[in-house]
């Protein structure tokens, strides 16, 4: 199994330990702690770095969305993973590992967290990245065409991050 498919298996099932509410989502958006459920007891209780027992996720519950006009109630999330599959399946654009899965709010949609602090992005966003990576926002904008993605604005700073390996995407 390789990296990706280990992280499906994780996001899937690793035990969700934390949550805490992401502010300044129109639907409600959490960010989870995922944890081996093989790490014993007494270090999942500690408040030791549990480095390569743990993983961070965001996690979209369905009870949490926002009806809207143009789409059908309750999908969100099962358009998250599907986003993820496209761009999986055509290779462009790069969008962290998804997958539906029970949390504390019901059935949603837990996708690899992305740390932007660790990540090249910093301050970049699409007006400080727009010159440079014009093709690529082209790209974005085609394929959010294609899956039928209506809410990528560009104000969004985390939206577009500069990873090692590319640019990533997300909501």
């Amino acid at each position: 199994m390789g990296n990706e498919g280990i992280l499906l298996e994780r996001l899937s099932q690793w035990t969700i330990s934390g949550i805490g509410l992401h502010p300044g989502g129109s639907n409600y958006v959490f960010v989870v702690r995922l944890i081996d459920p093989e790490a014993t007891q007494e270090l999942q209780s500690s408040r030791v770095e549990m480095k390569g027992h743990q993983i961070f996720a965001i996690y979209k519950p369905q009870s949490g969305e926002r009806p809207l006009r143009d789409f059908a109630r309750g999908t969100l999330h099962l358009r998250e993973k599907a986003a993820y599959l496209v761009s999986r399946e055509l290779g462009w654009p790069r969008i962290p590992p998804t997958v539906i899965r029970a949390g504390p709010h019901g059935e949603g949609s837990v996708q690899l967290f992305i740390d932007a602090e660790k990540s090249q992005a910093n301050s970049e966003n699409y007006f400080s990245l727009r010159e440079k990576r014009l093709e690529d926002f082209a790209d974005i904008a085609m394929f959010d065409i294609l899956v039928h993605n209506a809410d990528r604005k560009a104000v969004h700073a985390s939206s577009h991050l500069m990873a090692a390996c590319g640019l990533l995407i997300m909501d």
